[in-house]
């Protein structure tokens, strides 16, 4: 009868470590791939920046990144975000700096 025991507190503690690791597993999934549906689309934000900056200050390379969004106070490329939707639902005016 002791065997009996035995065998049921083994599969027991297995039942109980998988169900762990599955819950570990899907907890991490969804902290490190988790994306926000309401503000992706293709990959693309969708969610109005603060500003939209050009910068046109002497010196610089002009194709490489001198525009730029502004969003909660840290610069954004524009490839970030997806254009039409900006256009459409956002006021934004273009800030020339120099």
């Amino acid at each position: 009868m002791w065997y009996n025991n035995i065998n049921y507190m083994k599969k027991l503690f297995l039942f109980i470590a998988i169900s762990l690791i599955l819950i570990l597993a899907a907890s991490v999934w969804m902290i490190f791939f988790n994306e926000k549906p309401s503000e992706l689309s293709n990959n693309r934000l969708q969610i109005c920046p603060n500003a939209w900056i050009d910068n046109q200050e002497p010196g610089g390379v002009p194709d490489e990144g001198n525009q730029y969004y502004v969003l909660d106070g840290a610069r954004r490329e524009i490839n970030e975000f997806d254009a039409e939707w900006v256009k459409t639902n956002c006021q934004l005016k273009k800030q020339v700096v120099f």
